[in-house]
C-alpha cells in the first residue's frame, strides 16, 4: 500500500538508469504502460544534462599518443554537470507534459559530500539493477562498439584499443562503469569521479543507506519474477514484458579482456543492490497472496500545448513557465493485478 499511496501522490517518475542494466528496454515499458516520455533519448531530457559518463577523455589521449586519428574526442567522456534541482526538473515535466524521465549519470547534491547525495523524492522513483560482473561484460562490449563506429576499425585495434585483452587498458579508460558504477551512480559527482579502486566500505554504508531510504521501486534485471513482481505491485504496470534493445553482437566478445576475472573482486561491494531489492520479494508475495487488485498506470488527459514560449530548466521562474503550464500526471489507480 505504501508504494500505492506514494505513487498517486507524486503522480510522475524519475527512474536512475544504471547504464547497461536493461534502462532502454524499461523506459520503452513504461511508455508502453501510459507514461510520457522521449523514448528517442531512452527518456532522458537532453536540458537536464544527465546522458552517461563513461571514458576518461584524457587516458584516451595517452592511448593515441602521437597518432593522427578521426576521432581526437571520444563519446560519452565524464565531464560535470550544471545543477538543476529537483523542483526545476518536475516543472520542466509539467511544462512539456512529460511524466516520466531518466538519469543515467549519478545522484543529485553529492558534488562535495556523499551524504547529500540524493534522488528526486518530489517523484517515485525507480531504480533498475543487474549483477555487477554481467553488466561489466556488457559494457565493456558495449564501449568496443562505439570505438569502432566513432573510430573505424583500424584505429580502434591499431591504436586505442590495442591492448584491449588487457584489464588495466580497460580500467584506466573507464574508471567509473568498472568499478563500483552502482555505488558512484548512487552518491553523486563527489564519489563517481573518484580514481578507480578508490570506493571504500564507508561508500558502501552510504549507499545502502541511500538506497533504503530513498527508492521506491527496485527491479532487478535478471530476476524475472521479482522483475514482473515489481512492475505489477510496484508500478502497476500492466504490460509486464519489456521490448529489449541495444544487444551487443556476438563479434563484441573479442573485446573482453582476458584477465576478466581482476575486475570481478573491484566490483564486490557492488553486489548489495540486489541483495537489498530482493527484500522487496516478500512484500510482494504477500501482496500477491492477499490483494485481489493492484495499481495501474493511465495518464490523465491534459490541455493542448500552450503557445506561450518555450520553456528551459533555468527559466522555470519566469511567469510563462512557474505555473508548470500542464497537469498531465501519471495517474495510479486500483486495477485488476490478475
Amino acid at each position: 500500500m505504501q508504494h500505492q499511496f506514494s505513487a498517486r501522490r507524486k503522480g510522475m517518475m524519475e527512474f536512475t538508469h544504471i547504464s547497461k542494466s536493461g534502462g532502454t528496454s524499461f523506459c520503452r515499458l513504461a511508455v508502453d504502460n501510459g507514461c510520457q516520455s522521449d523514448t528517442e533519448w531512452n527518456c532522458l531530457v537532453d536540458a537536464f544534462g544527465d546522458d552517461p559518463r563513461y571514458f576518461d577523455q584524457s587516458y584516451h589521449e595517452i592511448l593515441r599518443r602521437s597518432w593522427n586519428t578521426s576521432c581526437d574526442d571520444i563519446e560519452k567522456p565524464m565531464k560535470p554537470r550544471l545543477p538543476i534541482s529537483c523542483r526545476t526538473r518536475r516543472m520542466w515535466l509539467q511544462r512539456h507534459a512529460q511524466t516520466a524521465y531518466a538519469n543515467e549519470y549519478t545522484a543529485f547534491g553529492g558534488f562535495t559530500s556523499p551524504v547529500l547525495a540524493h534522488p528526486c523524492r518530489n517523484m517515485l522513483t525507480v531504480l533498475q539493477l543487474r549483477h555487477p560482473y554481467e553488466r561489466i561484460i556488457s559494457h565493456i562490449k558495449f564501449a568496443w562498439i562505439i570505438y569502432l563506429l566513432r573510430c573505424g576499425e583500424r584505429d580502434s585495434r591499431a591504436v586505442y584499443l590495442k591492448n584491449r585483452n588487457r584489464t588495466d587498458v580497460w580500467l584506466a579508460l573507464m574508471p567509473a562503469p568498472l568499478n563500483n558504477y552502482l555505488i558512484r551512480s548512487l552518491l553523486g559527482e563527489v564519489v563517481f569521479n573518484l580514481p578507480r579502486g578508490a570506493i571504500s566500505q564507508a561508500h558502501l554504508d552510504i549507499a545502502r543507506g541511500i538506497l533504503a531510504k530513498h527508492y521506491d521501486v527496485l527491479l532487478v534485471l535478471e530476476d524475472e519474477n521479482l522483475f514482473q513482481a515489481s512492475l505489477r505491485y510496484g508500478l502497476g504496470f500492466q504490460r509486464l514484458n519489456p521490448r529489449h534493445d541495444n544487444k551487443a553482437p556476438k563479434s563484441a566478445k573479442e573485446s573482453l579482456p582476458r584477465d576478466l576475472w581482476n575486475l570481478y573482486d573491484l566490483n564486490r561491494l557492488d553486489q548489495f543492490g540486489v541483495l537489498m531489492a530482493r527484500l522487496d520479494a516478500i512484500v510482494y508475495d504477500a501482496a500477491s497472496r492477499v490483494a485481489k487488485s493492484g495499481v495501474a498506470v493511465t495518464p490523465t488527459p491534459s490541455p493542448p500545448p500552450s503557445q506561450q514560449p518555450r520553456c528551459f530548466p533555468w527559466d522555470m521562474d519566469k511567469p510563462h513557465c512557474r505555473d508548470g503550464g500542464f497537469r498531465r500526471r501519471c495517474t495510479f489507480k486500483t486495477a485488476d493485478a490478475r
